[in-house]
């Protein structure tokens, strides 16, 4: 994308050209025309010369948008032969932030498995949560109360967060998180708020693509992305689409 942007700003510097536009579209929307879009205005002849080099440069790198996932056993084993961590596990296909719920356990399925020591995963459970407060759920309980703090991470700083009643339990060598409200992990107050410092783990499971390196980046030795199931995956060509016409390969205008 940052390779597309250049050319993007390099027609811009031309005269005839007023600005132009990427519009990479929103998979998860099944709609007609749900592919990427480029735009340019300008001078009518220089606009089509630019949409169309940009449209082309987009085909061309169709493939690099392609993200290497390993699966949730292959994550995890990764990230315990890691010689140092933590090792950050995006859950992506359980994105929050593009609107899955943040309650898959396929990594926490796998991280207990291999009985992985130093592990941490958040979870948006609210039966969970008070399941656990009162004694009735698995797992050793670590602390259980209302959670509410203001960010204090470089993104959403000041920012009020309320998660609700939230339980942090032990299963085997892992934290689990319970909340009560969705997280978006934008930083890592909300682990620090129930005790647990992410830079002393050895494991964190985020539910996040993207958003999860403003509050773990500087923290993570390394991030493995993780082909889970979920309604945010990157495998596009799972999803059961019924209104989108299909992938096309030649870049048509807007009527």
């Amino acid at each position: 994308m940052a390779s597309l942007l250049d050319l993007v700003h390099g027609w811009e510097e031309r005269s005839e050209i007023a600005c132009a536009s990427l519009v990479p579209g929103y998979p998860y929307a099944d709609v007609e025309r749900l592919g990427f879009t480029v735009v340019a205005c300008g001078e009518a002849a220089a606009a089509e010369d630019c949409t169309a080099s940009l449209a082309e440069a987009v085909l061309a790198r169709r493939e690099s948008f392609r993200r290497d996932l390993a699966s949730p056993e292959e994550a995890v084993a990764r990230a315990l032969a890691s010689p140092r961590g933590p090792v950050v596990l995006a859950d992506v296909a359980d994105n929050v932030g593009g609107g899955a719920p943040g309650n898959s356990t396929a990594i926490l399925d796998a991280l207990v498995a291999a009985e992985a020591e130093g592990a941490v995963v958040v979870l948006w459970d609210p039966a969970a949560a008070l399941a656990a407060t009162d004694g009735s759920g698995p797992g050793e309980l670590l602390v259980s109360r209302p959670v509410a703090y203001r960010r204090t991470g470089s993104y959403m700083t000041g920012q009020w967060v309320d998660l609700g009643l939230c339980a942090a339990v032990r299963l085997g060598g892992v934290e689990v998180v319970y909340t009560t409200r969705r997280l978006m992990p934008f930083d890592a107050d909300h682990l620090r708020v129930l005790g647990i410092e992410p830079a002393e783990r050895r494991i964190i499971a985020v539910k996040s693509a993207i958003a999860w390196q403003a509050g773990f980046g500087d923290l993570a030795a390394e991030a493995i992305y993780v082909d889970s199931p979920g309604v945010c995956t990157c495998r596009l060509e799972t999803l059961p689409y019924r209104r989108f016409t299909g992938w096309g390969d030649i870049a048509q205008p807007l009527p």
